[in-house]
């Protein structure tokens, strides 16, 4: 343990668990994500360009693999004996910094496509639920989660966060692989990075990994609701006041973010109670 990570958190917990946090292991499972989920994907069949567009690719392309993914996540979760530090710890205590989740709740929720749902059948948006909780569940117990308590095992507080983002974002580049174009993956891969930093910073601030599994699934959802919508109209909507609002409180998340990183990065993280 380095000096800076000896904490409440680490102090408290290091003893009830059943496995010692490592780099080792935070590399692993950073890395180890990427073909779990690009294996599972490529077996269902569904071509990238087709996931979204009907219920049966969001069963095959999405529920079936991310949900023996799951079975696996918990399964390694639980192996560690990480549950605790991985789902909780004490929220930063920042009052200012709480705009940060508020934010993203907020874009989250606009990004649904709702005059569009009317158009998807019950069965489309059922699985489509299902597959966004799951992709929230995935990611971020591997990442802000199993990936974060392993690599504060090890490194200071500033190196988790950065660690843990840009593996988050690499993550995306195995869209490539799953027949995403190069250019948009490059795209996704920087906005991935972005994300991921403020899913980090809403772990920290609310001490809750359900909340960014929360956050990331409605993000989802709304994304694949205009896909879905387009698929089955010919046409996509966007609220006016969204497209119009969504760039600033974007680039109000990434101001927040780094008038709170110092916060973030220097105050010892502690066990929830």
């Amino acid at each position: 343990m380095s000096e800076e990570q000896t904490s409440e958190l680490q102090q408290g917990t290091r003893s009830a668990l059943r496995v010692k946090p490592t780099a080792l292991i935070g590399f692993g499972i950073a890395i180890g994500y990427v073909p779990l989920f690009t294996i599972l994907e490529k077996l269902m069949g569904v071509p990238y360009t087709e996931l979204g567009k009907t219920s049966d690719s969001i069963l095959r392309g999405i529920v079936i693999p991310l949900a023996i993914a799951a079975v696996v996540m918990a399964g390694l979760t639980t192996f560690l004996g990480w549950w605790r530090p991985v789902m909780r710890e004490k929220p930063l205590g920042v009052k200012w910094m709480w705009a940060i989740p508020v934010i993203v709740g907020v874009l989250a929720l606009a990004g649904v496509d709702y005059s569009q749902l009317g158009a998807l059948s019950g069965t489309y948006i059922m699985w489509l639920a299902i597959g966004t909780l799951l992709v929230g569940f995935n990611e971020e117990i591997a990442y802000r989660g199993l990936a974060l308590v392993a690599f504060r095992g090890a490194y200071k507080e500033v190196w988790v966060w950065l660690l843990t983002s840009l593996f988050f974002g690499l993550l995306h580049g195995a869209n490539i692989i799953l027949g995403q174009g190069v250019s948009d993956t490059i795209q996704q891969i920087a906005f991935a990075f972005v994300l991921g930093s403020i899913f980090y910073a809403v772990r920290r601030i609310t001490g809750s990994l359900v909340v960014p599994m929360v956050f990331h699934a409605l993000w989802d959802f709304g994304s694949f609701s205009h896909v879905g919508g387009l698929a089955a109209t010919g046409t996509t909507s966007i609220n006016l006041l969204v497209a119009i609002g969504r760039v600033p409180l974007l680039i109000a998340l990434v101001v927040l973010f780094v008038v709170g990183a110092r916060r973030m990065f220097t105050t010892p993280v502690a066990a929830a109670n």
